[in-house]
């Protein structure tokens, strides 16, 4: 509730500085006050009217668009206070007390609570995780809240956002073109999604950032939690412009593997050489022999578990990765008949008796020559067929580890 006070001057313009005092009275009381320098409220009704309509609710680089901010604070409240415009407004008991005093501009609110000292600390420390807007600056308890250092600054990012549209003031969801800030994480910090410099959530332990979006974000009333799409699509626009400053030993963290499913091409690439350490790469095939072919030229395979059937597709579809069976083709359905010889018939007739007795059916032999697969052999509906331009003449003269392994 002390953050929605400070984000409502986050949120205006006029505002260039904050002061907030969080301490203990004598009498145990925690006394919380928040003053700024800005014009003060539009309208002083803002400060009591639940559900009254917010000019913010139409602007995606405002925070506000509830109209629950000081609501919540005087609720929880045992007492509290507004000066602004003018008004001096009272919140003792259950009961408003408005009254006309000399007090033109800027905002100071104030609330007694029934909070602890570990509240107090906690409150505090929550405070300085606040990314301040440039051109402002906030105290708390006169310390001022320093700014995150910038990693980077990811300009025109496409995200979804919320806000009213302006003739018919129905809420909308669009996307839109943002910028996205990806500050330093502190040693022993975890990694916090911000919208406009409020912290919302916190990320994996994988993030190496915190992600602060400047524009609205969806989010439920309880403005605490973004949804697995959202954060999977934010992943992928890190990703795609920030994929250059992500160590190696990091390339393969949760958030990275999230974000592959919308990788460009150089993105993706760039990662997989990070994790892999090849670009040789392929998908496993269900034909055992493309896979050997990948492996036999340099090529790796990349386990099955790494990334889920959307993500593979469209690695795929951008050529990130291939399946092994495309690129290392073994069908030799279309290859030209081998004549031959009356041993490699004599090995053909005894496999397949061997067969019988191993597994209850024959299994015919046929042999072909096909330059273009690269593989010796395959197994298809009951037909072992043997690549003849894959061996020697005389590979079927005599039962050998080799051609006995085939069957």
């Amino acid at each position: 509730v002390v953050q929605e006070i400070i984000s409502n001057s986050f949120d205006e313009d006029s505002v260039t500085e904050i002061n907030c005092i969080i301490k203990k009275e004598q009498d145990g009381k925690v006394l919380v006050e928040v003053k700024d320098n800005g014009n003060g409220f539009i309208d002083y009704k803002d400060a009591y009217t639940l559900y009254k309509y917010s000019y913010k609710r139409t602007d995606p680089t405002k925070r506000g668009r509830f109209n629950l901010g000081e609501k919540q604070f005087f609720v929880l409240a045992e007492k509290g206070l507004v000066l602004t415009s003018n008004k001096r407004i009272e919140f003792i008991e259950d009961k408003r007390m408005i009254s006309t005093i000399n007090y033109p501009k800027s905002v100071f609110v104030s609330g007694t609570f029934d909070w602890t000292q570990n509240d107090i600390n906690d409150i505090i420390k929550t405070m300085h995780k606040l990314i301040v807007p440039e051109g402002k600056t906030l105290w708390i308890n006169e310390s001022k809240v320093e700014p995150l250092d910038k990693i980077r600054t990811v300009e025109n990012a496409l995200l979804w956002t919320e806000m009213d549209d302006a003739e018919d003031k129905k809420p909308r969801r669009i996307k839109r073109e943002t910028k996205i800030d990806l500050c330093q994480i502190q040693e022993g910090e975890q990694a916090w999604l911000y919208e406009l410099g409020v912290p919302v959530q916190k990320l994996g332990y994988t993030v190496l950032w915190h992600i602060n979006i400047c524009q609205k974000i969806p989010l439920p009333v309880g403005r605490n939690m973004v949804s697995d799409a959202y954060l999977k699509e934010l992943y992928g626009v890190v990703l795609n412009n920030a994929h250059d400053i992500i160590p190696e030993e990091d390339a393969g963290a949760d958030f990275v593997k999230l974000g592959m499913a919308t990788a460009t091409e150089e993105t993706a690439k760039s990662i997989l050489e990070k994790v892999y350490g090849t670009d040789e790469l392929y998908f496993k095939s269900s034909d055992p022999y493309a896979n050997e072919s990948a492996c036999n030229t340099g090529g790796e395979l990349i386990p099955d578990g790494d990334f889920d059937r959307q993500t593979r597709q469209h690695l795929e579809e951008i050529g990130a990765v291939q399946y092994a069976g495309q690129v290392f083709k073994t069908t030799l359905v279309t290859a030209k008949p081998f004549k031959s010889t009356q041993k490699m018939q004599h090995f053909a007739s005894a496999m397949s008796r061997f067969a019988q007795e191993a597994i209850g059916k024959p299994v015919d032999f046929k042999f072909v020559w096909s330059d273009e697969a690269t593989t010796l052999a395959q197994y298809s509906s009951g037909t072992i067929t043997c690549n003849m331009a894959r061996c020697s003449k005389d590979f079927f003269d005599e039962f050998t580890p080799e051609n006995i392994g085939l069957v």
